[in-house]
């Protein structure tokens, strides 16, 4: 219950940007729940947002030993915790770390999906929803499977199909003249 409260005080705050106060609240639940990595991941992200790289290395390192039975899943929650915040690259870098790892994990590929989406790729995030789809189905997750094709389809809604860079363009509209 306690890990609830706080994750969900923590997303609270995080969505506010107010990263200092969100920081304390993780700290707080950590002298109780000193090894839980979701704490530990977000208590690094956290320092990595308020620019304090050496305390975020060291909290990331712990939470890697806490996590070390689940290493492809230790860097997928770094990257969804760098996306909640903003963080495009570091999220990309956990991905990429996770996808090295695992090359067709599909939680991993929707995270990469996800980042490029943020960045207005519309097309590299198709692409990458699409083959998180096919590596969810691989491993018999029909719930993010699900997930993977609805986040497809609304970006094929949005694209452009005349934009070979996805994003929108100017169009002119010709009207016939009468003779």
């Amino acid at each position: 219950v306690l890990l609830v409260n706080t994750t969900s005080d923590v997303d609270q705050l995080v969505m506010e940007q107010k990263w200092s106060a969100a920081l304390q609240r993780v700290q707080t639940t950590l002298k109780t729940l000193p090894n839980e990595p979701e704490l530990l991941i977000w208590e690094a992200v956290l320092y990595e947002q308020l620019g304090d790289a050496p305390h975020a290395k060291a909290s990331l390192a712990q939470a890697q030993v806490a996590a070390k039975d689940q290493p492809v899943g230790f860097w997928t929650l770094v990257g969804n915790k760098r996306l909640q915040v903003g963080n495009l690259n570091g999220a990309e870098q956990a991905a990429q770390e996770a996808l090295k790892i695992a090359p067709e994990d599909a939680q991993a590929t929707l995270l990469l999906a996800s980042v490029y989406e943020a960045r207005g790729n519309n097309p590299k995030a198709i692409q990458l929803f699409s083959q998180a789809a096919d590596f969810a189905r691989k491993a018999n997750n029909a719930q993010l499977e699900v997930i993977a094709k609805m986040r497809m389809g609304t970006l094929m809604q949005q694209a452009n199909p005349f934009s070979s860079s996805g994003t929108p363009t100017t169009t002119t509209t010709i009207t016939p003249t009468s003779q």
